[in-house]
């Protein structure tokens, strides 16, 4: 059927003057004509045959008839209500989608026109009874181009369009991948059909779109899709209400409503005449070819061409497409190692799909081979703890041996997998893992210093003071906001898990506290009433019901942060049946906290987060974030940047080296810059560059704004560098708009990194994973995670040498020339010598 509705409409759009009725009694005499009717006959046969011959395929037609069946009622009953959990852990009931049809179909007459862009936006205007003009609903290019040149060129120029074609506009502003996130591509489509939009001169339509910091382009910014999705949200940007009246915008503001002013009811008329419908889809009024006669003038603008699927097979190349092959041809002209701008920059967009993440679990064949055991560190009931040192670095980690359980051990790796591609200041890191045949051996960085619990216990009074213990909360906190931004909470908070990554002889206002075991369990679970975990003194109410949230974390913090103020536990008695009857009666927790405060002296504001946190109900207390910004962090944190320090001034000197840093590596090849994200995963972070990546991330998260790279400009005192766009997207490269810790510090990887010898051996081994001596095409796409015979491994190779593969020595003169120099140097000196 749809092929018949294809030709059908093809041979209107290529025959104009012939009429319905001449359509039909061509069809009625094709369909008598003996070669349609010997062609029709053999493949009935030739499908009775097969169906005969392949029984395996016969048995399977049941199940995909019911697979369809199952896949079809799903799509037909979209989802219009929906929970969603926001970063900070809770909960909230999105029914925009529901309100949107109601309102639709309550307040619209019967006839109304409906256009959007989205998904939901023609199925809620189906579920409303309404008429829906979408790209979900046209399947012919034109029609959507149609549709991206009006959404995306000014309101005025839009406004001539639509009054033509519909009654109401519906928009989707929730963000990301919302109609604006989106909205370069309808450009684009636009530009495809109607040349005229961007410009032949700009096939991709590169001035519709956001700047790098999600500033718009001019183009954007006058768009009638900016001006919808942004009206009255933006300072400064509002619609003309003369044109497009704002009607409704629903409680979340993913779904805004605009009434189209001074509708032609001319081209409506010509619209609802069936004899002016020749539709691609039964009950559709939005045909191929079939527009108002008003928008004659604009659709005589529109090019015909070869699109991919051939359906205009005589029509030219698009402006788009001749640029691609342009490109290509260039490319192939350019010889292996000529690379020019634009490739070079589509390599490295490329590449950056294997992100700051790459896919190893370990720098060598088996823990034993690779690390030396000094001494045990700890043991308990999930195993034991070792010091080991690395044999090729001389780095000392912290191993945790873990005895493999029957029927886990795929939960263990994708757990592990997951933790391997947790970054943040304030966790430790999981830096590599050996899956052997009796045990897991996970390795971690190592902290030098004592955990939190002994830290307070060997103060002078036993407890933290103020300043101290702000610092202490705040990088608890910042830690469980990058946990839970991931939707993975710790449920175990106590001052034992956590501990400092160095010794700090007496001095906490600058030390760096790290969360030392986040476990192998830790997603967010509701219903865990028969697993209850954690430990006593320190659980929220909530857990002993075996509900397990982000709110729960907040509690635990609360506790800790009476131990570090008071040295004192929060109840007197810690047995589980105690805890579990006491912590329910609200009046003794807060006469508890009342009367520390007093014999404490503790700060009104320590008084009023300690109450915040241990609030019963769940739902009470402060998120992360919030708490965050509580008096007391707040007052702690000015206090801590008036101390002096060494790591500060250091810190500062790397933030106003940054710009200068940044601009070196966007000049480095592909492997390279793969070649730091390694160094960084295999070596030491000092202090210095740790501080630095923290000044800048003040919420928390792990990973970096654009506006945080301003912030940079507030905090070395320069003014902000003209290249900060292209700056900030050289480092953002998982291009998700956030630059992660672990790409921060590849950046700022120190000179005496990357050209010590011995890391530098365990980067090329790990790059070169069949063990050959040599980085090739398939030791690449096994770290980058892409698929063997992967073009963007091959043109990382290119990109350095003609050879097929990188040699110990290419490598070394790539990513440490200094190093080769040094090494000549010497060679030469004592070859003067003797």
């Amino acid at each position: 059927m749809q092929l018949k509705r294809f030709v059908k409409s093809q041979y209107f759009h290529f025959f104009p003057g012939t009429s319905l009725d001449d359509a039909k009694k061509f069809r009625e005499e094709a369909d008598s004509w003996l070669p349609v009717v010997l062609l029709r006959a053999l493949f009935s046969v030739a499908f009775v045959i097969y169906m005969l011959n392949f029984s395996e395929l016969r048995s399977e037609v049941p199940k995909y008839i019911a697979h369809c069946k199952s896949i079809g009622e799903g799509v037909a009953s979209p989802t219009v209500m929906y929970a969603v959990r926001q970063r900070d852990g809770s909960n909230y009931i999105v029914d925009d989608y529901y309100k949107g049809y109601k309102w639709l179909e309550q307040n619209t007459p019967e006839d109304a026109r409906v256009m959007a862009w989205w998904d939901y936006g023609y199925q809620i205007t189906g579920i409303a009874n309404r008429t829906s003009i979408a790209d979900g609903n046209t399947w012919n290019h034109e029609h959507i181009a149609t549709l991206g040149r009006t959404l995306t060129s000014d309101v005025k120029r839009a406004h001539n369009a639509i009054k033509h074609l519909a009654d109401y506009v519906l928009v989707w502003g929730g963000g990301q991948r919302d109609d604006l996130g989106k909205s370069p591509h309808l450009a684009r489509i636009g530009n495809s059909v109607f040349p005229d939009h961007c410009g032949d001169d700009d096939p991709k339509c590169m001035k519709f779109g956001f700047y790098a910091n999600k500033v718009p382009t001019p183009m954007m910014e006058k768009s009638l899709l900016y001006k919808l999705v942004e009206h009255n949200n933006k300072e400064g940007v509002r619609v003309n209400e003369k044109l497009f009246k704002h009607v409704h915008t629903t409680k979340h503001g993913l779904l805004r409503i605009y009434e189209v002013q001074n509708v032609s009811q001319e081209s409506k008329q010509w619209i609802a005449d069936p004899k002016n419908r020749i539709c691609d889809a039964p009950g559709s009024w939005y045909c191929v070819g079939q527009y108002p006669p008003a928008l004659h003038k604009l659709i005589s603008k529109r090019r015909n061409f070869a699109q991919i699927e051939d359906f205009n097979k005589k029509g030219e190349k698009s402006a788009y497409t001749r640029l691609i092959e342009k490109e290509k041809g260039d490319w192939e002209q350019l010889g292996e190692l000529g690379f020019t701008s634009p490739e070079r920059e589509s390599l490295i967009k490329e590449g950056a799909r294997c992100g700051d993440f790459l896919l190893f679990h370990h720098s060598g064949e088996s823990f034993a081979s690779t690390y030396s055991v000094v001494h045990k560190i700890g043991e308990g009931g999930f195993g034991k703890v070792f010091a080991a040192t690395h044999r090729i670095t001389g780095i000392m980690r912290a191993v945790k041996r873990l005895r493999k359980v029957p029927g886990r051990q795929e939960l263990h790796k994708n757990e592990l997998n997951a933790l391997l591609g947790l970054d943040h200041p304030h966790i430790v890191k999981l830096l590599e893992y050996y899956d052997e045949e009796d045990y897991l051996y996970l390795v971690f960085e190592l902290c030098e210093g004592l955990d939190l619990l002994e830290t307070i216990r060997r103060s002078q009074t036993g407890r933290l003071n103020p300043l101290e213990a702000s610092v202490v909360l705040r990088h608890m906190l910042k830690a469980l906001q990058c946990c839970h931004a991931q939707y993975r909470g710790h449920y175990d908070i106590k001052p034992e898990n956590f501990m400092f990554k160095r010794e700090t002889n007496g001095d906490l206002a600058h030390a760096n506290l790290k969360m030392v075991d986040l476990g192998l369990s830790s997603c967010f679970d509701m219903h865990r009433e028969n697993r209850i975990s954690g430990t006593t003194a320190y659980m929220a109410p909530e857990f002993w019901s075996g509900i397990y949230g982000p709110e729960g974390d907040v509690w635990s913090c609360g506790v800790v942060l009476f131990v570090m103020l008071t040295g004192t536990p929060l109840l007197d008695d810690i047995s589980p049946a105690t805890v579990k009857r006491e912590i329910l009666v609200r009046h003794l927790l807060r006469d508890r906290v009342e009367a520390a405060a007093a014999e404490y002296a503790l700060s009104p504001s320590a008084l009023d987060l300690l109450m915040q946190m241990l609030q019963h109900d769940r739902h009470a207390r402060p998120t992360i974030k919030e708490a965050l910004k509580h008096k007391f962090n707040n007052d702690g944190y000015d206090l801590e940047k008036a101390l002096p320090a060494v790591e500060r001034l250091q810190a500062v000197g790397i933030l106003q080296m940054l710009p200068k840093l940044v601009r070196g590596v966007m000049a480095e090849p592909m492997l390279k810059r793969v070649a730091r994200l390694i160094m960084v995963h295999v070596s030491e972070v000092s202090e210095a560059t740790c501080l630095a990546f923290r000044m800048l991330d003040l919420h928390g998260y792990g990973e970096l704004s654009i506006s945080s790279l301003e912030d940079n400009v507030e905090i070395c005192g320069n003014g902000a560098p003209s290249d900060l766009d292209s700056l900030f997207e050289a480092m953002d490269l998982n291009r998700d708009g956030y630059i992660s810790y672990r790409a921060f510090l590849a950046v700022t990887l120190p000179e005496e990194t990357r050209c010590n010898a011995r890391i530098l051996e365990v980067t090329f081994n790990i790059l070169d994973a069949d063990k050959d001596g040599v980085i090739g095409q398939t030791d690449l796409a096994k770290v980058f995670g892409h698929v063997p015979d992967s073009e963007v491994c091959n043109l990382t190779i290119r990109e350095v040498t003609k050879e097929k593969a990188i040699s110990w020595d290419t490598f070394l003169s790539l990513v440490a020339p200094e190093l080769v120099v040094a090494k000549a140097l010497l060679h030469h000196c004592l070859h003067l010598k003797d």
